[in-house]
């Protein structure tokens, strides 16, 4: 169709207008003729606005956020290449490369759905000899019961016995009759030391003298014999005794009284006269001036017989061997005609002199009571001291 010569042309493009040739409804309005022209009559034809140019693509439009552009399309993005080596793959790019370096072939994410995917099988086939894992629970359940049974068996039968019970006692092998009958003797004879121990132990000492002597000492023995007697009854005369005076001693062995038993064991063996006396005795010390003369008094126990008492004593000490070691210093050689009788007082005597000065053994009975003297003075004073006794 023809376009008549008075009708103008298109309106200019946007980029010859300024921002003030826009109005509200974004639309270009036409250009204003000049007013000294007359108007020219336009045919009625109706326009048709022309869309608007797209923008350059240096200069993309600007959106809201969160909203696309307004009719741009978005192109979809490249396929995605994966370079991934096999072995397969790796060998024949070493073929085909003379063996000069594998290359990675390069697939796209579609080409791994072309082929079989993988699907696990559900029934695995059992390896021959593998057993089902529950039955090895099983057993090795029953196999930890099975060894705490045995271990409490062990622990009950053959543990407890050892703490619980005690040692049984082997009986000793038969003795012969005579090793049994020195066994028995030797048992006997213990026993006999073990009771004569606890009677030494069972009195408590107590003078026989009814008068008070001069002094009274207490003197310990280190041991018993013959000699640490003498240095007792020695030490027990000081600077402080008179002359014709007598120290009463009290003689103890490991803070024990000392026994009628022991001395006369210790010092007029054989024993076989000690048990007709009671297990306390008093022993003296006589002193003239410068000698010192020991002496001694025992009792008979109740219910002897005093005249078979007297007969045995005669001839204990008349026939002993040891009357010198009543003495403190030897007291020389023996009267060659013994013993003969004496008296002091109404009291019948026996003496026996020695080639020493003043030296005579005396005994004597008072009563029930012995006396024996290392010197006549000494015995005399002794008597004296005991008859105030009324025996």
């Amino acid at each position: 169709m023809d376009i008549p010569k008075n009708v103008h042309g298109p309106a200019p493009l946007p980029d010859n207008q300024g921002p003030n040739n826009i109005n509200q409804a974004g639309n270009i309005p036409p250009k204003q003729q000049d007013a000294s022209k007359p108007p020219i009559a336009q045919p009625n034809v109706q326009q048709t606005p022309p869309s608007p140019p797209s923008p350059p693509p240096s200069m993309p439009q600007q959106s809201q956020p969160g909203q696309p552009l307004a009719g741009a399309s978005v192109p979809p993005p490249p396929k995605k290449q994966i370079d991934v080596r096999t072995m397969a793959s790796d060998a024949q790019s070493l073929k085909s490369s003379g063996g000069f370096g594998a290359e990675p072939k390069t697939f796209t994410p579609n080409d791994f759905g072309k082929g079989p995917a993988y699907q696990p099988k559900k029934d695995i086939p059992k390896i021959k000899g593998q057993t089902n894992p529950k039955k090895h629970i099983l057993f090795i359940g029953i196999g930890v019961v099975v060894v705490l049974v045995a271990a409490a068996a062990v622990a009950y039968f053959f543990i407890l016995p050892i703490f619980s019970q005690k040692t049984p006692v082997v009986p000793p092998p038969p003795v012969p009759t005579e090793e049994k009958a020195v066994t028995e003797q030797a048992a006997t004879t213990t026993t006999e030391q073990a009771t004569t121990t606890e009677a030494v132990q069972s009195f408590v000492h107590q003078t026989f003298f009814k008068g008070a002597p001069e002094f009274v000492k207490q003197v310990p023995l280190s041991k018993l014999s013959v000699g640490d007697l003498s240095s007792a009854l020695e030490s027990a005369i000081d600077s402080s005794s008179t002359k014709d005076s007598i120290t009463e001693v009290a003689f103890t062995v490991d803070e024990k009284p000392l026994s009628a038993q022991e001395l006369l064991s210790t010092v007029l063996p054989p024993e076989s006269i000690n048990s007709i006396f009671t297990e306390d005795f008093t022993a003296y010390a006589y002193y003239d001036g410068s000698n010192v003369w020991p002496g001694y008094v025992f009792l008979l126990n109740d219910g002897e017989d005093k005249a078979a008492a007297e007969k045995t004593v005669a001839e204990w000490i008349e026939k002993n061997t040891n009357l010198e070691n009543l003495y403190i210093n030897a007291p020389g050689a023996r009267d060659k005609d013994g013993f003969r009788d004496g008296s002091v007082g109404a009291i019948a005597t026996r003496y026996l002199p020695f080639a020493e000065k003043g030296a005579s053994l005396n005994y004597g009975w008072l009563n029930n009571y012995l006396i024996i003297g290392t010197s006549f003075n000494g015995f005399q004073s002794g008597v004296n001291l005991l008859k105030s006794t009324g025996g």
